[in-house]
């Protein structure tokens, strides 16, 4: 037993060997990087020392040829160079920052736009903020649109397809050029869908008309202006800007739908509530009706506890009891050992119908036809009240 224990616990001096030994361990391991260590350092510097001879003695040739045959020629011809190189490094330093801030420029405006288009199409209500989409212009960078002319909500954007006034006229001018709108060819869209792309009468081979005269070219007719083509085409112009803006009509269409659903849908009937006649207190005095919670159906309503002037205390009770007690036992035929245990039992039990009465007498106290505190405590019943009889 003894061995066993020395074995699992060196001694103080088996201790003191094996980290000795680690400690002479480290060292070596130790002493061996830093040799090497100060090989490579050696070496480094023999290296260096070397390289600077041979860029010295460089130097020293090359200053000597300089100085004899190029040097006038090869100081003319480097200045211009260096001169060069700064001009080209400059510009090419401004273009690349150029560049770069407007790639940001690009970015910031790209994300700004999806953020806002995210939002606009997850819009259901029509009176709910729009969030107006920037855009990059060259020289200015990022630029959002005037609040002035500018739709605040659903409604008043989808209004713009009645140009009957000023505002609204501004307003979808001002978006269209904003925006930068191609309305130049809502004309010519027009003029397609009117005209029968397969008018097999009107045709004529041209074999026939070879040897005539072509006939004049048709009148071009004159160029659409922003105003005009606000005013003639308000539906195409809506159309553009709903899809640049991210806007779904469809979302407020189903909001409205609903809200009128739920308008014309039947409302819930109120929750009625039941109250307790007046009734006098101990003083007299007429309490106000208190709210008591709906019964629960298929349950019988408990009917409130009469008021007695006279009542009985809780000692009278426990007395009542222990007689009954003992005229049961006097009666019985059977002898049993009585532990108390029965009677505290009934005691817990009035005291928690105590309780529960006090409780149910004194309202809910969120309830503003409650009385008072003070008034409540002092109507208290006493913990007798669920035994309250009349003498």
């Amino acid at each position: 037993m003894t061995a066993s224990a020395n074995d699992l616990h060196p001694t103080r001096d088996d201790f003191i060997d094996a980290r000795n030994k680690q400690d002479q361990q480290l060292n070596h391991e130790f002493a061996s990087i830093r040799s090497c260590i100060e090989a490579t350092s050696q070496r480094l510097e023999d290296v260096y020392s070397g390289l600077t001879k041979d860029i010295l003695r460089l130097r020293t040739e090359l200053e000597t040829f300089i100085h004899r045959d190029f040097d006038a020629s090869l100081d003319w011809r480097f200045g211009d160079l260096d001169a060069k190189l700064d001009i080209k490094l400059a510009s090419r330093f401004q273009d690349d920052r150029v560049e770069m801030e407007s790639r940001f420029e690009a970015l910031h405006a790209d994300i700004e736009r999806q953020r806002a288009v995210s939002r606009n199409n997850n819009l259901r209500n029509p009176t709910m903020r729009i969030e107006p989409v920037v855009t990059l212009r060259p020289g200015r960078g990022v630029v959002a649109p005037d609040e002035r002319c500018f739709p605040r909500h659903a409604k008043q954007f989808y209004a713009l397809r009645r140009p009957d006034t000023a505002l609204r006229v501004r307003m979808l001018s001002y978006l269209i050029d904003f925006y930068d709108v191609e309305y130049a060819a809502w004309q010519v869209v027009d003029e397609d869908e009117d005209h029968d792309e397969f008018d097999y009468e009107s045709y004529e081979d041209e074999e026939e008309n070879d040897g005539g005269s072509a006939g004049p070219p048709p009148p071009s007719q004159p160029r659409l202006t922003l105003r005009d083509a606000v005013q003639t085409y308000p539906e195409r112009a809506v159309a553009a800007l709903e899809g640049i803006l991210g806007l779904n009509e469809e979302n407020f269409i189903n909001f409205r739908d609903r809200a009128r659903q739920q308008a014309s849908s039947p409302r819930r009937p109120v929750k009625r509530q039941y109250h307790v006649p007046e009734r006098p207190d101990e003083r007299g005095q007429s309490a106000p009706a208190k709210r008591v919670p709906k019964p629960i159906q298929g349950k019988a309503e408990r009917a409130p506890l009469p008021l007695v002037q006279n009542r009985l205390t809780l000692e009278e009770v426990l007395d009542g009891i222990d007689e009954e007690n003992d005229k049961e036992k006097s009666t019985s035929t059977r002898v049993m050992w009585d532990d108390g245990s029965g009677r505290r039992r009934r005691m817990q039990k009035m005291q928690q119908l105590a309780e529960r009465g006090a409780r149910s007498s004194e309202g809910s106290p969120t309830n503003a036809d409650t009385l008072s505190r003070e008034e409540a405590r002092s109507r208290r019943r006493t913990p007798s009240d669920p035994l309250d009889l009349r003498s």
